[in-house]
């Protein structure tokens, strides 16, 4: 069991503003690249996609060994560059062993210009927020991959035992798990959202773990939920830091193979990380007990 013993003091916003702790947590995601390059046995046929920053690279890379080292097994791994990863963070992604393919701005836009018919409002909601990204750039991971499977993963994810659904998604399974939030997190209330988009939604969907199969979601549903959420945008006071999320549960609404995660895979402020916890999704709000973790051990890697 891993026991929570130290404190973070301070914002729990920036807690990495602590040097002792940049250094636990650069220590830390050193050994897990080393972790990586150690697990031969390949799944390409899925891909883990992750939208990543310069800020969360350290925090991926634990993410990435917790999760792999559990699993015993490598599926195709993606980075979706938001534009702030630099030359050093690139370097040390193609370093590993296991190869890591980054999709960039560029080709992202590229991608969205041949294949969105409304491809200035795609790259407009993009602009926005970055987090749309993990939608849009799907398709182009399909395309380029040739995967009809993608496991989405935040990078302030932290895996302590095998998630044995997860696991079974990249053998032969094409159900859509996806995590359950702590709160309800849309672009506006959860009765406005069902009357204009006419679907019933999932309570507490959180985006930061999801395996989907990509046969199930089409370009022209996405481009038609972006068109009335523009639609609506002077109607409706839009959290556009939502969009995403509101979206992806929108697309699992519809689908009849979907499935929540367990309470072992959970987001929450409890300190407390039993025998039975699968995962853990820092989300903003608790980054502090990621600082905790961090102080406190290094064994789930």
């Amino acid at each position: 069991m891993i026991k929570i013993n130290k404190k973070i003091n301070g914002d729990i916003y920036s807690f990495l503003d602590s040097k002792s702790l940049n250094k636990k947590l650069r220590r830390i995601s050193n050994l897990c690249e080393k972790k990586i390059n150690t697990i031969d046995n390949g799944a390409q046929s899925v891909a883990l996609v992750t939208l990543l920053s310069h800020f969360d690279i350290d925090m991926y890379l634990i993410g990435l060994a917790s999760l792999l080292t559990k699993l015993e097994l490598i599926p195709k791994l993606v980075v979706l560059n938001d534009g702030t990863l630099n030359e050093n963070d690139l370097k040390r992604l193609k370093s590993i062993k296991q190869k890591i393919s980054i999709i960039n701005n560029r080709s992202s836009t590229e991608f969205i210009k041949k294949n969105f018919i409304k491809s200035k409002l795609i790259i407009d909601h993009i602009n926005l927020s970055k987090l749309n990204k993990k939608i849009i750039d799907l398709f182009l991971v399909k395309k380029k991959f040739k995967t009809e499977k993608v496991i989405i993963m935040d990078s302030d994810m932290v895996f302590f035992r095998k998630p044995k659904e997860i696991y079974s998604f990249i053998k032969n399974s094409k159900k859509m798990y996806y995590l359950q939030d702590y709160q309800n997190s849309y672009i506006t209330d959860l009765k406005i959202i069902e009357k204009i988009f006419k679907v019933n939604i999932q309570k507490k969907f959180n985006s930061g773990l999801l395996t989907i199969d990509l046969n199930n979601i089409s370009i022209e549903e996405v481009e038609k939920y972006y068109s009335i959420i523009e639609q609506n945008k002077d109607r409706f006071d839009f959290n556009y830091e939502f969009i995403e999320q509101t979206i992806f549960n929108i697309l699992f609404s519809k689908s009849k193979n979907k499935q929540k995660l367990s309470k072992k895979y959970y987001i929450g402020f409890s300190k407390k990380i039993s025998q039975k916890t699968i995962c853990r999704h820092y989300v903003r709000p608790t980054r502090f007990m990621y600082g905790n973790l961090l102080y406190s051990t290094n064994s789930f890697v």
